[in-house]
């Protein structure tokens, strides 16, 4: 079955650096006002755990919280209204290059407890409870290719104040035809010391590496997207964190490769055997040869060759 992946990002937009002492946790104590807000990783960054969703559709949520420092406020229930306000996109583009733009509203919907009516959407804390989750399902069949948004705005509470720091919110959606399920065939060659080879469209792998691994064995491996034209997908069978960075030329109908792990390896060479871009009803493939060494700079390592196809089911 096809997996067309699309990717939610929840980003805390903290356009004005709040120096009030509220903690980044939700909870009880601390020197500040009442307060109901996002949580906000850092200032106008993206949340580095995004939710990868399937294809169809599926639900997704943002968090509130509130911070009280008045331990009779706690003991109150709290209700809080929300708006979608998309001119949080024009504020997160402006303030970080991005080109982010709004989704048509019939891409989400909120959840009956919380829906989204005239606008707004009302959220009740009962008392004691620090954070709520406001639910909603995204129908992926509907997100357009590209990197849309929505974005979200804490107007008001009956009890709480709100600050501009932490009041709003963009849910991202970031659509990549690449991005979904492989399988991978291919091997693994090991070399102890280091040849002068460099991988091209018909040089065959030397007789002097060993092929050791069976990379059907590591198959099949999720590629996800970092945005409309950029995906990652695990390199060979070395561990997590070692991804491929591949990018898609539109114009060109040619693919770019880089890798998230410079910095521990060397000398990379790769050669993009073959590419089937995906097009209508044409799923993605591509034939990658990477030559490296596995010391950095090259320092007393041993060379290695993936030769991999990667086929999206």
């Amino acid at each position: 079955m096809n997996k067309n992946f699309s990717k939610i990002i929840i980003t805390v937009l903290s356009l004005v650096i709040i120096t009030s002492c509220y903690k980044t946790s939700p909870g009880l104590g601390g020197a500040g006002p009442n307060l109901v807000r996002f949580p906000s990783p850092s200032p106008t960054s993206v949340n580095t755990n995004p939710i990868v969703l399937l294809s169809g559709t599926q639900t997704a949520s943002v968090q509130i919280n509130r911070d009280v420092s008045d331990p009779s406020v706690l003991s109150q229930s709290e209700t809080v209204t929300l708006s979608v306000d998309n001119t949080i996109i024009t504020s997160y583009n402006a303030a970080n290059g991005t080109t982010f733009f709004a989704v048509d509203p019939s891409v989400y919907t909120f959840a009956a407890a919380n829906p989204l009516t005239a606008g707004k959407i009302s959220v009740t804390f009962a008392a004691g409870e620090f954070t709520k989750s406001i639910q909603f399902s995204i129908d992926l069949t509907k997100v357009p290719a590209g990197t849309s948004a929505f974005g979200l705005k804490i107007e008001s509470s009956t009890v709480s104040k709100t600050s501009a720091g932490s009041n709003s919110a963009l849910v991202a959606l970031i659509k990549n035809p690449f991005a979904g399920t492989y399988k991978v065939t291919g091997t693994r060659y090991n070399y102890t010391g280091s040849v002068s080879w460099t991988p091209d469209n018909s040089g065959p792998v030397p007789a002097s590496y060993t092929a050791t691994t069976d990379m059907s064995l590591y198959s099949p491996r999720t590629g996800a997207p970092d945005d409309g034209n950029t995906f990652e997908i695990p390199f060979g069978n070395v561990g997590a964190g070692y991804n491929y960075i591949i990018t898609y030329n539109g114009a060109t109908k040619k693919i770019s490769v880089s890798y998230t792990f410079t910095s521990v390896y060397s000398a990379f060479v790769t050669s993009v055997v073959s590419l089937v871009p995906p097009e209508g009803a044409t799923k993605a493939s591509f034939h990658i040869i990477t030559h490296y060494n596995n010391a950095l700079a090259g320092a007393g390592g041993s060379d290695r060759i993936f030769d991999e196809t990667f086929v999206q089911q």
